[in-house]
């Protein structure tokens, strides 16, 4: 099952939601299966008995065609670059010898892996062009012996991933494109001759979104896929090469399906993306239960070919997509030679250096094919990027708000004994209603509507309805069940202002946190004669709806890689309106199209977008063209409101790990004036588990993960057109940066590489600071170019723990390396103190996706039965310097860590109070809030995962106050160098020691030379496993006299916390919709 960080639940959630939201009927498989008579192909199995365990994807030591660079003898290179050419060309002599060298190397590790097993392999797929290997099925015992044979560079696991126009494609530009306008010689495009891959649930192969000529411009697509042999047009995958029967036209040129069912979708996401993409211009009519909308709505490239690959299919038992099936997906894609692939696809973010569906993705981007993907839906937290996102080869898309709302409002309030409160604004999809009756669901015993009310419970009022647990359009079919005539959803804290245009069973309206707690204190007032009206839907442009980032828009920074500045761009993903699927078992149904949000939406603007570029320049590689796309990208930084982008109050400026270089804007890539490259090898070689360092990348953004001082890039620019160029600094955060030479000539064709330096001396560490380098071309028909930085700037605080048996001692950091030169080791120490530890039992969580759900255990109450408990910690006034809390030990498989703050004093843990989440796949999770402000903070401890059915657990919290408790010291020599080893010396001294203790302190470390801690923050943890000395009658300067105490044992290295320190508190705490 697929482990994400702790929205997961939301986005699973949301997944089913966006789906009710599409309208789209939604047909089994199995169904389908039967309506066109489909069955698995050679080597594979029914999906339906699949798991994400079962199969394996083998990577074999040889280099995929794509990758190929020409080192064995006898075999030419087929990467593109070692050839000078900018696609990969499958069908040549020397790509068909290498394909046939690469099957006798695979055939040969099937044997051996074979003979190693005593039995047969089931090999599902063959990955020849993108990958190098296969899958097979395999035991997690039989996945070992493989993986030490000969040959095999590594062994993966098949996982679960999730899934993540209308006015989309004029509000990026896409209208300079068409008509030329956007374009250096004034020729435009709507696509022609490019072909568009979509890795998906598949398609909705007869809607007219993918018909050979367009139902309202009448154009005639023409196939550009031709056959190596004959020369005449063809058609790839499930259909006839010939006829392009049974699924196949002109326009839709392939589908093919790995998840042994049917290429068709089967919940509409897949038809959603493709038609978004370069879907028909068509005129779409938008069914909900109340309410009809016509909109004439176009993919971003309506007049590019389609091939759909089918990876993913909706089945509660197993997930979505699972890698195995979504890496054949992209083999595949690099086979047929697409230009461009949309992946709305995404997990928990990673390691691209070595997950296969990445390196597929490098080796497609090697052969020829830009790449976007959505960033992901986990927003709008810190850190919470998901994975194939997170590589640096991929475009990372983030969601933003178009200027199309589809809006209404609760208006005409009145009665009740205070003053109504004025109309509401909110969204859905719905017809009007007169004034009736308002009435609130928690009046009536279910304020979440949960369960459907009985019947006659209402007699046609409006129920406000508050949202969380269970799915938004569900609420309104349970109060509609018990007879209500209208719906308001009411957000809860966690959601605030994020708001969703849903189709509901009666008239309805999604309204604000804020309106709602409005909105109840009215209806909470004593009168029992409220009166609302429902207003009826309408589709609304304008300015100020958009560039707004979408809550749930996953943000940086990057957890893989800390220096590399994620997500790359934003594009349109709130309230998208598309096609979806048709229900195959009613041929006679109109076609469906309907309304969706995420990122997987956004991503495919980015898609069709490069459809664009890569028709109007046809000689730029796919790093060109995310450059172009990035460079000319809608920004203006710092400010609010028409002027620029914000985050998703509306109001606060949007920074580059918000949306990265900004909103997609067709009217100026394509006439970008310089142009950005990396080659794969540079890729390869930057990942930092074999001391590569990401940010020496030739990328279209400057970032750095831990800026001590100063911190320097180059960056290579290569002319698309010639001008002079002069360069300026634009930092909302006062970021000092200086770049060489501030001032070029640069013809086409022509390179020049950049020095640019931020320098961080005396700014306030651990926070992230941002600024653009500004590119101004003389040449006024050029556009401006930007390149974003974001800049952490350090020491990042990191941990080191030691196991001690004495209440008096030291232990030495050996070989400590500085980045800056220290005049003066100046320490700073907050604590120690000591740690709460809690043990419990639990059980393995039945509602694993929402942690939040209850029942919980209490402080008060342990029961073992339950999935979940909690604890309070107090922080006293002034406030503290860290809380900390931590899993220290558990038998369970998984274990979540969630913290917050009580702000509604109720003693519960509240999705919308949190603060930090820590859920990853390990068990042992960990929370640190820096700077934590006085008040009490709850702790939930989920069980995700069992290990032994009722598991152990023992968690440890600290509050360290902002203040030296006189128990810990830290010496060290100087002067020291900047990278010259030396060691530093913490020493203890503290009576109130016990066995099974952990005490926890804060080493903050000044140069000499600065007003603000600029060396290293470290967290130092104790474990007190013995107790061989005697306690001091009173704990005199520790380290007085440590030659005598028995050394503590443990690494003394430091601890990785992807999760912790993505989500420093105070630092970086994000608003939350």
């Amino acid at each position: 099952m697929l482990k994400q960080l702790s929205a997961r639940r939301r986005v699973t959630r949301n997944l089913a939601i966006c789906l009710a939201a599409g309208l789209g009927a939604i047909t089994a498989p199995a169904a389908l299966a039967q309506m066109v008579n489909w069955a698995p192909g050679p080597g594979e199995v029914a999906y339906e008995d699949r798991a994400a365990g079962d199969t394996y994807i083998v990577l074999h030591q040889a280099d995929p065609l794509a990758l190929y660079a020409g080192d064995i003898d006898g075999l030419v290179a087929t990467t593109p670059r070692l050839r000078g050419e900018r696609r990969l060309d499958v069908h040549s002599a020397d790509a068909v010898a290498y394909l046939g060298f690469l099957d006798a190397q695979h055939d040969a590790l099937i044997t051996a892996a074979e003979a190693a097993l005593g039995r047969d392999l089931t090999i599902r797929r063959r990955l020849r062009y993108a990958l190098s290997g296969f899958t097979a099925v395999m035991s997690p015992e039989e996945a070992r012996v493989v993986a030490s044979l000969p040959g095999v560079r590594r062994v993966e696991a098949g996982v679960a991933l999730t899934l993540q126009t209308d006015n989309g494609p004029a509000w990026i530009g896409a209208d300079g494109a068409y008509d030329g306008t956007g374009t250096h010689d004034g020729i435009g495009t709507r696509g022609e001759g490019i072909i568009v891959g979509v890795i998906d649930s598949g398609v909705n192969h007869d809607h007219p979104s993918f018909a050979a000529t367009g139902p309202v411009d009448g154009y005639v697509h023409e196939n550009p896929l031709t056959d190596p042999i004959t020369g005449l047009p063809t058609y790839v995958g499930a259909c006839d090469p010939v006829t392009g029967q049974p699924f196949c036209n002109d326009k839709l040129i392939g589908v093919w399906d790995f998840t042994g069912t049917t290429p068709h979708d089967d919940n509409g996401h897949g038809s959603h993306t493709a038609s978004t993409t370069a879907g028909n211009v068509v005129d779409a009519v938008l069914t909900a239960p109340t309410i009809d909308l016509d909109r004439r709505i176009s993919g971003v490239a309506p007049h590019a070919n389609i091939i759909s690959y089918k990876g993913c299919i909706t089945t509660p038992a197993i997930g979505t997509c699972l890698t195995p099936e979504t890496d054949a997906a992209i083999d595949q894609a690099v086979a047929d030679g697409v230009d461009v692939i949309n992946f709305s696809i995404g997990g928990p973010a990673g390691d691209p250096w070595s997950d296969s569906g990445a390196l597929g993705f490098l080796a497609a981007q090697a052969a020829g094919i830009f790449v976007a993907t959505s960033a992901g839906n986990d927003g709008p937290k810190a850190a919470t990027l998901g994975s194939p996102a997170d590589a640096p080869w991929l475009t990372s898309v983030a969601a933003s708000t178009h200027d199309r709302s589809l809006g209404n409002r609760l208006i005409g309030m009145a009665g009740g004994q205070s003053a109504p409160p004025a109309d509401i604004a909110g969204k859905s999809l719905t017809s009007a209603l007169p004034e009736t009756r308002i009435v609130y669901a928690g009046d009536y015993g279910d304020p979440l509507c949960q369960t459907p009310y009985t019947a006659g419970t209402f007699n046609g009022e409006i129920v406000v309805c508050d949202r969380g647990i269970n799915a938004r359009v569900e609420k309104a079919e349970n109060v509609e069940a018990g007879g209500a005539g209208g719906f308001v959803l009411a957000n809860d804290s966690a959601n605030g202002n994020s708001l969703v245009a849903d189709g509901y069973v009666i008239p309805g309206v999604h309204i604000t946190y804020d309106d709602g707690v409005v909105l109840k204190a009215w209806l909470a007032d004593g009168g029992d004669d409220h009166v609302a009206q429902i207003e009826g839907t309408t589709a609304v442009a304008a300015r100020e709806n958009g560039d707004v980032m979408a809550g749930f828009s996953s943000r940086g920074q990057n957890p893989s890689a800390p220096g590399l500045v994620k997500p790359d761009i934003t594009a349109p993903g709130v309230d998208i309106l598309a096609a979806v699927l048709t229900d195959l078992t009613n041929p006679s149904t109109s076609p469906e199209y309907g309304v969706i949000s995420g990122t997987s939406m956004s991503s495919p603007h980015t898609a069709g977008a490069a459809a664009l570029i890569r028709a109007l320049q046809p000689d730029w590689t796919p790093d060109q063209v995310k450059s172009a796309l990035m460079t000319t990208a809608y920004v203006v930084r710092g400010k609010t409101g028409t002027d620029g982008l914000v985050k998703e109050d509306g109001v606060t400026p949007a920074d580059a790990l918000d949306l990265g270089a900004g909103r997609v804007d067709l009217t100026q890539a394509a006439r970008a004036g310089f142009l950005m490259s990396e080659i794969e090898a540079n890729y390869t070689a930057a990942d930092p588990a074999a001391g590569g360092d990401p940010t020496t990348l030739n990328l279209p953004s400057l970032g750095h993960g831990n800026c001590l001082g100063s911190c320097s890039w180059t960056r290579t620019l290569t002319g698309a057109v010639a001008t002079d160029w002069t360069v300026s600094v634009s930092s909302p955060d006062g970021l000092p940066v200086t770049v060489e030479p501030a001032s070029f000539s640069l013809g086409a064709g022509e390179d020049i590489t950049l020095s640019v330096t931020a320098d961080v001396e005396g700014l306030q560490i651990n926070r992230w600071a941002f600024a653009d380098l500004v590119f101004t071309p003389a040449d006024a028909a050029i556009p401006v170019a930007h390149l974003p930085m974001a800049v952490r700037i350090g020491p990042i605080p990191e941990t080191r723990s030691f196991d001690i048996t004495t209440y008096q001692g030291s232990v030495t950091i050996e070989d400590f390396v500085s980045q800056i030169d220290i005049a003066s080791f100046t320490p700073t120490i907050s604590g120690m103190q000591r740690g709460l530890t809690t043990e419990r039992t639990m059980t393995q969580d039945p509602t694993v996706l929402d942690p939040y759900d209850g029942p919980h255990s209490g402080p008060d109450d342990p029961d073992p039965a339950a999935g979940t408990f909690f604890v309070l910690v107090d922080v006293p006034e002034p406030g503290g310097k860290l809380l900390d809390t931590r899993i220290s030990e558990t038998t369970s498989a998984d274990m979540d860590l969630f913290v917050g703050k009580d702000n509604n004093g109720d003693g519960l843990p509240d999705e919308g109070e949190e603060l930090c989440a820590a859920a990853t796949a390990a068990a042992l999770e960990q929370c640190t809030l820096v700077a934590p402000e006085a008040g009490t903070y709850w702790i939930l401890v989920q069980n995700w995962l069992t290990g032994s059915g009722a598991d152990a657990v023992t968690l440890s919290t600290t509050v360290i106050p902002a203040e030296d408790l006189g128990n810990l010291t830290a010496t060290a020599p100087s002067p020291v160098g900047a990278g010259e080893p030396f060691d530093i010396t913490l020493a203890w001294s503290e009576s109130d020691f016990e066995v099974g203790d952990t005490w926890v302190g804060l080493v903050e470390v000044n140069s000499g030379s600065s007003s603000v801690t600029d060396v290293a923050i470290m967290v130092v943890e104790f474990n007190v496993t013995d107790l061989t000395d005697t306690p001091p009658d009173d704990d005199p300067t520790p380290g007085d006299d440590p030659a005598d105490r028995n050394p503590p044992t443990g690494s003394g290295g430091a601890l990785g916390w992807a999760t912790l320190f993505a989500l420093l508190g105070a630092f970086l705490r994000r608003r939350r919709v």
